[in-house]
């Protein structure tokens, strides 16, 4: 049997093979990148990009909830933290806000991995290693949630196509339901992309794609600076 440390060993190098091979392999996305950006016009949202008061990061502090990430807070546990707290806490997300870079801290995230690793005759076997569930602080949270909750939102329904059901708070289930009444003969599936956020190239489609529809410079900026530079 593995120990705990050789389990993680194996999952850490597992990982590391995988970036590594991708990084030989895999081809530049931003001749694609480019391409989607010639057939995008420029657009000018004029959605309310601004940053949050900490009356609006308490008030959503109270629905709070979700495991605690590297900083050991929970979100039942911030929920019932004095209002003063998150006016601090604005002032702070104010300052990422304006200058595009964040605490080093708000990069890091527990990493869960679910899937089993078995060891037989001496080499270790990786079942299905799934995308691991990643908790980061849950203030980094608090904060981006304000802006997918609110701007993000908005800006999704007025540009998204409503073929995309979940740009519009549409669930999975809603959208099997209307495909199933549709469906007279036939099948229906599902398909999964193996490690396709993985793939992404995140600078090129952040800075590029993003930018080029609509979203504020700032926020892109304070994304980017998280996005692209994870510690796990």
């Amino acid at each position: 049997m593995l120990t705990r440390p050789e389990y993680a060993r194996v999952i850490f190098d597992y990982c590391r093979g995988f970036w590594e091979q991708k990084s030989a392999d895999q081809p530049s996305l931003q001749p694609s990148v480019n391409r989607m950006c010639e057939s995008i016009e420029d657009r000018h949202d004029p959605a309310d990009w601004r940053a949050h008061t900490g009356q609006e990061l308490r008030a959503l502090a109270c629905d709070g909830k979700g495991a605690c990430g590297p900083d050991g807070w929970t979100g039942c546990e911030i929920a019932w933290l004095p209002l003063i707290i998150f006016v601090v806490f604005a002032l702070l997300a104010k300052r990422w806000f304006a200058c595009g870079v964040v605490i080093r801290c708000a990069k890091v995230a527990w990493c869960v991995y679910l899937s089993r690793v078995s060891c037989a005759m001496g080499t270790l076997l990786l079942s299905r290693i799934r995308a691991p569930s990643r908790f980061f602080l849950y203030w980094w949270r608090l904060w981006s949630s304000a802006w997918t909750r609110g701007v993000v939102r908005g800006w999704m329904r007025s540009h998204i196509p409503r073929d995309f059901a979940v740009a519009h708070a549409v669930s999975t289930g809603e959208v099997v339901v209307d495909l199933l009444d549709l469906l007279e003969h036939g099948y229906m599936m599902s398909l999964d992309f193996s490690k396709a956020f993985d793939c992404l190239d995140l600078l090129a489609i952040i800075r590029e794609i993003l930018l080029r529809l609509g979203w504020d410079p700032r926020v892109v900026a304070v994304f980017t600076a998280v996005w692209s530079r994870q510690e796990r």
